[in-house]
């Protein structure tokens, strides 16, 4: 139906209503409205840091909320999101970062602090201080 997510985001933002709700994160909501702009910065983001179609992204966080959108944002961008579960682990953070060779990681920082030798510190930037960057997700 949509040849790309970004002519699906450009469906949603014509067709649904931008108070709807996409999800429900324990008391957050996050309508599609919320998610098309959210999306939108996270784009802003990745093109500032120059990334390009295909490259890849680490996502190491324990909110659910922010791993969503940025989800999304690399969906939308033509990233390939590698999403690393938060309870995994040092050594198969270390193992998975190495393996997937990302342009960018974007991590919690209690995960920026614990695999520094891995985390190329000028490609590791905390999930919470790209939130207050790019006005995403404030609390």
């Amino acid at each position: 139906m949509f040849d790309s997510f970004a002519a699906l985001f450009t469906h949603n933002r014509k067709n649904q209503p931008q108070g709807k709700i996409f999800a429900t994160f324990n008391d957050r909501v996050l309508t599609y409205g919320q998610l098309d702009d959210l999306t939108a910065r996270g784009c802003t983001l990745f093109a500032k840091r120059g990334l390009k179609q295909g490259d890849r992204v680490v996502i190491l966080s324990r909110d659910d909320l922010a791993v969503t959108v940025l989800f999304f944002s690399c969906l939308r961008y033509g990233l390939t999101a590698v999403i690393l579960n938060p309870d995994g682990g040092k050594a198969e953070h270390e193992n998975l970062i190495r393996a997937a060779k990302p342009s960018l990681q974007m991590m919690d920082i209690e995960f920026i602090a614990t695999l520094k030798p891995v985390a190329d510190q000028s490609a590791a930037i905390s999930v919470g201080a790209t939130h207050k960057q790019a006005g995403m997700l404030d609390k």
